[in-house]
Formats: C-alpha cells, sequence, structure tokens
C-alpha cells in the first residue's frame, strides 16, 4: 500500500526458506522445538522479489515459533501445485478459532485469548505479509482450528521454463 517496490526475478522459494530456517533455528532449539523442512530436489523457481518474499517466510516462520509452546513442531513445505509453487508453515501451537481466521490477515487484528494476550506483536505482520504476495500475483491463506496448531500459506506461479520442466514430469 505505501508504494513497496516489487522487483521480480527468479528465485528459489526453497532456499528463500532454508535461509530463513538457519536464520530462525537459534529460537527454535531455545524453545526446544524442532523444525521440519520438507522440499522436492528440484528447484522450485518463481518470479518474485527475493527480499520481500523471505520477508513473508520469516513472519510465517516468527509467528509458529511464537505460537508453538515449548517442545512444538513447525514444519516448512515448498512443493510444485500444478502450474504454481505452495509455501506452507504449519505449526502444533495454538491455533486461531474460527471467529478469528476472517480477519487474520487485516490492519491491526491481533486473536485475543489467555495462551496469547502476553505475545508482543503490532497486528501488522500478516497484513504486510498479505499485500506482498498479492502484489506479486499470489494467493495466502490460513487454515487452523484452536488447541491444533495453524497452517500459513501462499502460491506463487512457477518461473516459465518451470512449466515444461513440471509438464514433463507428471
Amino acid at each position: 500500500e505505501a508504494g513497496m517496490n516489487v522487483t521480480r526475478v527468479p528465485c528459489n522459494l526453497a532456499t528463500l526458506a532454508e535461509e530463513v530456517i538457519e536464520e530462525q533455528r537459534p529460537i527454535v532449539e531455545s524453545k526446544q522445538q524442532s523444525i521440519v523442512f520438507e522440499s522436492p530436489t528440484i528447484p522450485l523457481i518463481v518470479d518474485g522479489d527475493a527480499a520481500r518474499l523471505k520477508q513473508v517466510i520469516a513472519n510465517f516462520t516468527s509467528n509458529a515459533i511464537k505460537y508453538t509452546p515449548n517442545g512444538g513442531r513447525i514444519t516448512i513445505a515448498v512443493r510444485a501445485k500444478g502450474d504454481q509453487i505452495e509455501l506452507t508453515v504449519s505449526d502444533t501451537g495454538y491455533g486461531i478459532s474460527a471467529k478469528d481466521l476472517p480477519s487474520i490477515f487485516d490492519k491491526f487484528y491481533r486473536v485475543d485469548n489467555e495462551q496469547t494476550n502476553e505475545i508482543e506483536g503490532s497486528g501488522l505482520g500478516l497484513a504486510i505479509t498479505r499485500s506482498i504476495i498479492e502484489q506479486q500475483g499470489g494467493q495466502i491463506w490460513v487454515e487452523s482450528q484452536l488447541g491444533q496448531g495453524s497452517t500459513f500459506g501462499f502460491r506463487l506461479a512457477a518461473h516459465t521454463e518451470m512449466h515444461t520442466e513440471m509438464a514433463l514430469a507428471s
């Protein structure tokens, strides 16, 4: 909304996710959580702004760590879905109630419950992630059940050359 410049170049979502995992690893270890990365061996390339996409992945991952109790598990997965590339971050955290889900990407929206009211945040991170993904022609979503954890994800069109490789592989 503030006129962020988006520079689209081919970038490997798996590489960006691996960088975020390494940056977040000390926090994961301090909470005795486990973090799992799932990705095929082939590069999954999208045309996007690598710095902004990394910001989205970092926000999803940071939230998963914050909203998952000690000893929990975070899974980051990158996969091809038709002619798109999908990235998801799932956790075994507190989850989000059905009444809160429609507003979760709204500016300044914060889930208010006993388990999460001590966790700091501005309520802007998910609104910014939605803006970044939409500016790059993608879709963003969340699936969650209270007490069961959450999955945040996005899809972007695969890089043009990826379309051919994915068609040959199927």
